[in-house]
């Protein structure tokens, strides 16, 4: 039950429809998704326990850094419709252009997330964004002579191009989908199309159907990769090699929807275009002002995401009747097996129970049937967890997605 509180934003009806603000074990409750184990796991035969266990893929554990990425969410959603509240005559005269003499209306609030692939990063973010009702519907609403459908958010990735086109395109089909709408149905019928100019006009649609955070994802896909050749041959002490920005236009969207405010933002991605975007301290502080948030990989077997919140959930799925117990041997194992990726720790946590399902003769999980996994089912990860394990700037490089610049701004980030 939620505490009784006095709501900051009593009478707005961008949020009163929204789900109450929660308290830190509310939202651990709601954030948290463990799939259910079936009983009696020995009775069950092996091949259908092998489907039980692909279940594990949905296993959500809430780490700290996805606690506090919620509350930067729900801060930044709420923060911006309290500014845009429709029953105030300056919000209608703001979205119109007309706002002479009006009290200026703060900036957008926006928020970076990156962090390695399979760290988690993306799964937080939606996961985070599907505790609140994506689209909510007015049957009457003030200034409007219809009824209005409420966007609170919305989620895409950046196309691989990095083109204004490509990246308008995608938020205006997703638009459509979200709106079961036609509205830029002809605009995405034609042959030649300009990319600020779609984008002006779907963020003029976002706008008025009160666009609560828009999420970019995949926002690596905005730069041009050096050659493999290149990074490869980058010694320790040369400077960082640069990407460059595909097309301005999309920056200067980013720029612009910034500064009229009317939505709040979220950019997330791998650690080598998070740093091409915040090489400038304009871009930075302007994509900051929500928080900053890094999705580490595990490095320390005690630390406790790893050992006290996951590894503890993750013993319970074992599929076998004479299962592992888990000591501090196992857990440096599973870091030095998976790179202490998520996504690779639940790939190796599969692989090894099908290595123990092919024994006839016994049935229990083994400490060798982890690294046998990882010789066979995950052998191609092998190259890319070693260079992650051994720190070293060089070997990181050959992979463009591992390699942390040495910058003072996300080091600090890493640190805390």
């Amino acid at each position: 039950m939620t505490t009784q509180y006095i709501n900051p934003y009593t009478g707005n009806l961008l949020i009163d429809r929204m789900r109450p603000i929660l308290s830190p074990q509310e939202a651990l409750d709601v954030l948290t998704y463990l799939p259910r184990m079936p009983e009696d796991v020995a009775n069950i035969p092996r091949h259908i326990r092998l489907h039980h266990l692909q279940m594990l893929r949905e296993l959500h554990v809430v780490s700290r850094e996805e606690a506090k990425l919620a509350d930067t969410f729900d801060l930044m959603i709420r923060s911006n419709y309290h500014h845009l509240d429709p029953q105030q005559p300056s919000t209608w005269s703001s979205l119109r252009g007309e706002g002479f003499g009006a009290r200026p209306k703060p900036p957008a609030m926006s928020a970076l997330i990156t962090g390695l692939p399979g760290t988690g990063k993306t799964s937080a973010i939606r996961n985070t964004l599907s505790t609140y009702e994506q689209v909510i519907f007015h049957e009457s609403f003030p200034q409007a002579s219809r009824p209005l459908k409420q966007v609170v958010w919305m989620s895409c990735d950046v196309p691989a191009s990095g083109r204004s086109a490509d990246l308008a395109s995608t938020l205006m089909y997703e638009w459509n989908r979200l709106c079961k709408s036609s509205r830029f149905e002809h605009l995405l019928g034609l042959n030649r199309r300009k990319g600020s100019v779609m984008l002006e006009e779907w963020q003029q649609a976002a706008s008025a159907q009160f666009l609560g955070l828009l999420h970019l994802d995949e926002i690596q896909n905005l730069f041009r990769l050096p050659a493999l050749a290149k990074r490869r041959n980058k010694t320790k002490n040369e400077d960082e090699i640069e990407l460059s920005i595909v097309e301005d236009e999309c920056l200067k969207f980013f720029f612009n929807m910034y500064n009229t405010g009317r939505f709040a933002l979220a950019y997330s991605g791998t650690p080598d275009g998070m740093y091409a975007l915040t090489k400038r301290l304009a871009t930075t502080q302007r994509f900051t002002t929500g928080g900053a948030h890094q999705f580490r990989h595990f490095e320390d077997p005690n630390e406790s995401d790893f050992r006290r919140l996951l590894l503890p959930e993750l013993m319970r799925y074992q599929f076998v009747a004479k299962p592992l117990e888990l000591n501090d041997s196992f857990a440096e194992l599973i870091l030095e097996l998976s790179g202490g990726i998520f996504r690779i720790i639940i790939a190796l946590w599969v692989a090894a129970h099908r290595i123990a399902f092919e024994r006839t003769k016994s049935d229990e999980l083994r400490i060798t049937d982890f690294k046998k996994a990882a010789d066979t089912y995950l052998a191609p990860l092998g190259p890319a967890i070693k260079a992650l394990r051994s720190r070293d700037p060089v070997q990181m490089r050959r992979f463009s997605d591992l390699a942390y610049q040495d910058d003072a701004f996300w080091a600090s980030i890493w640190q805390r």
